[in-house]
């Protein structure tokens, strides 16, 4: 049993560079967890409420929550099954076929998926052919996708789980991570797992939801306490360099109203950087600029309003 004072607290640092030098920039007040509906048997039960608040790193640019809620708290026992969507069966049908056929992946090729969730994903390389292994921390997906052929550990993405996967499995030639990199407080420690596990000439691929395309479409409804960070490329690039990776490749797709989806390796790695990174970042400076999300929080203000006057005329 977590202690309640235990369930949340706030984050005083950058989470990729670690400075103090942070400002908020959106309140949603407090608001219970996502994805953590309450049973007819629970109803009476008290329920965990957090803060909702958005704040902006001076040094760096990432766009992160100031709260933590305990990672324990959302996603020992997790709800949302990803297999269960049809567009993402594809999604993902399409990501294995395009990872498998860029790196050459084989029948001795070990990729990895930590936040696996029901192993969508990883049902889709174990048809292209190769070795697989997912990570989850949530005992019930994990169980459920060992039993349907996708073996899965239960436990957190850390340097001591992935130590001895390593000596278990051998090294990885893919780790990925898909809607889940952004879902992570210590962001460091999960890359520093990264290189654990990863072969020499190894690739990372995760993809995130993007920040530009959130602020572009208003979706301020992806604001909630599992995502930690809401990522775009500039404060990325110089995150991995500092961590011995270089961010090589991105690409803009479609997924969650449009995500980010990044290829990392090895900083003196065998793979050439693609002209798409700078070209991306060029297309993206507004998010640097904190005049963009004051003009988001007062667009989200009209829209209350506008709300609330709807209602009260029924």
């Amino acid at each position: 049993m977590i202690a309640k004072k235990d369930v949340v607290h706030v984050r005083t640092d950058c989470r990729l560079c670690g400075s103090t030098d942070l400002v908020e920039v959106l309140s949603f007040g407090e608001t219970p967890l996502a994805n953590a509906y309450l049973s007819a048997n629970d109803l009476n039960k008290s329920e965990v409420f957090a803060p909702l608040i958005l704040i902006v790193c001076r040094a760096c640019k990432l766009v992160q929550l100031r709260d933590v809620v305990n990672p324990e708290v959302m996603f020992s026992h997790y709800l949302y099954v990803s297999g269960t969507s049809p567009v993402f069966v594809k999604h993902f049908a399409e990501y294995a076929k395009t990872v498998t056929e860029r790196f050459s992946l084989s029948k001795d090729s070990l990729v990895v998926d930590f936040g696996s969730n029901d192993g969508v994903l990883l049902s889709q390389f174990k048809k292209e052919g190769t070795k697989i292994l997912g990570i989850d921390p949530a005992q019930n997906l994990a169980e459920e996708a060992t039993k349907n052929g996708i073996p899965t550990v239960a436990k957190f993405f850390s340097v001591e789980a992935v130590r001895d996967i390593a000596r278990e499995h051998g090294k990885a030639t893919v780790i990925t991570a898909n809607n889940t990199f952004g879902h992570i407080d210590d962001v460091e420690g999960a890359v520093k797992a990264v290189k654990e596990l990863l072969l020499p000439h190894g690739v990372f691929v995760f993809e995130v939801q993007y920040l530009k395309d959130q602020i572009e479409q208003n979706l301020f409804d992806n604001v909630y306490h599992e995502h930690q960070c809401y990522f775009h490329i500039t404060p990325l690039v110089p995150f991995f360099d500092r961590l011995g990776l270089r961010l090589f490749d991105v690409e803009h797709v479609s997924t969650h109203g449009g995500s980010l989806r990044g290829y990392v390796g090895w900083k003196d790695g065998p793979h050439q950087t693609s002209s798409r990174v700078q070209e991306m970042q060029t297309k993206e400076a507004f998010l640097n600029d904190l005049a963009t999300y004051q003009e988001l929080a007062q667009r989200i203000a009209t829209g209350k309003e506008k709300l609330q006057t709807l209602l009260s005329s029924y």
